[in-house]
């Protein structure tokens, strides 16, 4: 059993090495497996804070697809993040959070469930799993014209995009590329002028070293490249779509004779 496997559950679990290094023989090296074995037995009385930010993301449209949210729930170990009464939790939570248009957490945890407000099913998780479980982040998206389209990708990565026009598919089919694809901005005019300046100045000097004997109008246009390039990784509009390697976003909504205002992304123990 390697050491790495057994530090990684000693820093979950706070158990030493030695019970660390059965329980994942026990479980044939498998970690999760080995915190589920642990728990039934009462083994673990509690969770290391703060061992491992994991959890779930979710998004939620509305039936006209005019509003939408989308949300992240942390937890620490992955036998919570994928229990189903933590599940559950995590879709209870995402459908109040659409029906009453919430707009920030505070207000979210004192919406009701049943017959208890969020924060105190929260809490009742927490004293469950013996570890944190918190809703980190929330955002409500509304659009009065066009529509919004949203995907989650292994309840790791959540989008949430809004464009122009009526186009489900489109909407859809964009929510899926900007969960690939990660972009920074929709288009080149909205990077920030210093960012632009910063890359420029930093490409100039990469290629400056990189060809010593090359002319100033022949470096200034590999550079040029360069910096193509680069708006290709951060720009959506540049960026090649994901399902036809043929088409750039760019010449797909042109053909669609649409327009992308918004796109949103969460990703799980990301910024």
């Amino acid at each position: 059993m390697s050491i790495k496997k057994i530090q990684k559950l000693r820093n979950i679990t706070a158990l030493g090495m030695m019970e660390c290094k059965e329980a994942l023989l026990n479980a044939n090296g498998d970690i999760e497996k080995a915190i589920e074995t642990l728990y039934s037995k009462g083994t673990i009385k509690y969770v290391k804070k703060n061992a491992e930010k994991l959890g779930f993301v979710n998004v939620s449209l509305s039936k006209n697809r005019d509003n939408a949210i989308i949300i992240e729930l942390n937890t620490q170990t992955d036998f919570v993040s994928k229990n189903q009464q933590f599940l559950d939790f995590v879709k209870e939570v995402t459908k109040v959070a659409l029906d009453n248009k919430i707009e920030d957490i505070n207000n979210l945890l004192k919406q009701s469930i049943g017959d208890k407000n969020i924060e105190q099913y929260q809490s009742i998780l927490v004293n469950k799993f013996k570890e944190n479980i918190h809703i980190s982040k929330l955002k409500f998206i509304s659009t009065s014209k066009g529509i919004l389209g949203g995907y989650v990708h292994n309840n790791k990565i959540a989008t949430v995009v809004t464009i122009d026009k009526k186009e489900k598919e489109i909407a859809h089919d964009i929510a899926i590329h900007v969960a690939a694809m990660k972009p920074e901005y929709i288009n080149i005019k909205d990077i920030e002028n210093a960012r632009i300046e910063k890359e420029k100045s930093f490409l100039t000097e990469q290629v400056k070293q990189q060809h010593p004997n090359k002319n100033a109008n022949i470096l200034e246009k590999i550079t040029e490249g360069k910096m193509n390039k680069l708006f290709q990784d951060i720009v959506l509009m540049k960026q090649v779509f994901v399902k036809d390697k043929n088409k750039s976003i760019e010449s797909l909504l042109r053909e669609k004779g649409c327009k992308v205002n918004n796109i949103f992304r969460f990703e799980v123990s990301k910024n």
